[in-house]
Parts: structure tokens; C-alpha cells; sequence
């Protein structure tokens, strides 16, 4: 019985520690430029480690991605969320250590960085690359397509809510010419019931 609970603290530290995944959020307006003046991505450069998951959280209104690379070049192709609406989350998990940018693709002044590093107990080693069946062709171009539909029709919404915007501005001008039109139909009937009590008293 002794030796086993001797044993105990040696089989502990020899359990791999297990370190926590890194959650990223796509900060609350963001969808909108100036939060590139601050963050659009909180934090905007995080470290994980290799083997580990990285969470990135939309807690925005508007869709975004999360796509390697940036602005400047173009995605570089190591991951890629997609588009994910408000309130969603997108998980990639890193097999090789290094440094990271990545960007939204329809917000581009959105960019963060993450800083991958080892543990030096999980293999770092560059994994072989793999040839794309035609079935990953397939649903790589048909996600590809559905991205492009999506980002059409957020432009068309923004454009539709544009055009909403100047028709509202339209009737504010018009409510103001007819709000000084009235007003000077008022003083133009006070001053004429000022010069008829006038010629009452007199």
C-alpha cells in the first residue's frame, strides 16, 4: 500500500499537461472601418500552441471570415472560415508552429495575427502534403461559389439599405422646406391679426 501511494505523485507529473484553447472574437462592430485603429479582432495577435484548437467567435452583427494570409496578397490558402454569420464560430486546429496573419475577405481592413509555438512534446514536423481528391475539388469550388453568392447579396443589401438611407435624407429636406414654408405663413398671419387689432382700437 505504501508503494503504491508513492508512486502517485510521480504517475501525476507524468500526465502531459493540457493547455486550454485560444478563443478569438470578432469584435462587435467591426463590420464597419475604424476598429483598425484599436482591434477587429480581440485579441488581435494571440498565441496557442501546436496541436491546439483556435476558437475564433463572431460576436458581431455582420458575417465575416477568417482567412490566412492578407489584404495586400490574398488569401495564402492555410485555412479559411468561410463566411460565418453573427453569433457563430469557426475552430482550426495548428499542426505547425510559426506566425500567422490572417484577414476578413469582406471586410479587409480586418486583420490579427496568431503565433504558433511548440511544446516540444507534440510533433512539429511538416506533415506531408496531400493531393485533393476530386470530391474536395468539388466541394471546395461549390463552398467557393456559395461565398461569392453570400458576399453578392451583403452588398446588395448594403446597397439596397444605402438607397434607404438617401430617400430618408430626400424627406428630411422636404419636412424642412414645408417646416420654414409654414413658419413663414405663421408670421405672415400674426403680423395681419397685429394690424387688424390695431384698427379696431383706433
Amino acid at each position: 500500500m505504501n508503494k503504491i501511494l508513492f508512486l502517485i505523485p510521480f504517475l501525476a507529473l507524468s500526465v502531459p499537461f493540457a493547455f486550454a484553447d485560444t478563443t478569438i472574437d470578432v469584435v462587435k462592430g467591426s463590420g464597419a472601418p475604424g476598429c483598425e485603429m484599436t482591434e477587429c479582432y480581440s485579441p488581435l495577435h494571440a498565441k496557442t500552441t501546436v496541436g491546439e484548437k483556435v476558437i475564433w467567435k463572431n460576436t458581431d452583427t455582420a458575417a465575416h471570415t477568417v482567412t490566412s494570409g492578407n489584404p495586400g496578397d490574398g488569401p495564402d490558402g492555410k485555412f479559411d472560415s468561410s463566411l460565418f454569420m453573427a453569433g457563430n464560430s469557426f475552430v482550426h486546429k495548428f499542426e505547425n508552429a510559426g506566425t500567422f496573419d490572417y484577414f476578413c475577405m469582406v471586410h479587409p481592413w480586418m486583420i490579427g495575427s496568431i503565433m504558433v509555438e511548440t511544446d516540444g512534446n507534440y510533433d512539429d514536423r511538416p506533415k506531408p502534403p496531400t493531393t485533393p481528391s476530386k470530391h474536395d475539388d468539388d466541394s471546395l469550388k461549390a463552398e467557393n461559389q456559395k461565398l461569392k453568392e453570400q458576399i453578392r447579396d451583403l452588398k446588395l443589401e448594403n446597397k439596397q439599405l444605402k438607397n434607404r438611407i438617401d430617400s430618408l435624407n430626400s424627406e428630411i429636406e422636404s419636412l424642412k422646406e414645408q417646416i420654414v414654408s409654414m413658419s413663414g405663413e405663421f408670421v405672415k398671419m400674426i403680423t395681419q391679426l397685429n394690424e387688424w387689432f390695431r384698427s379696431q382700437l383706433n
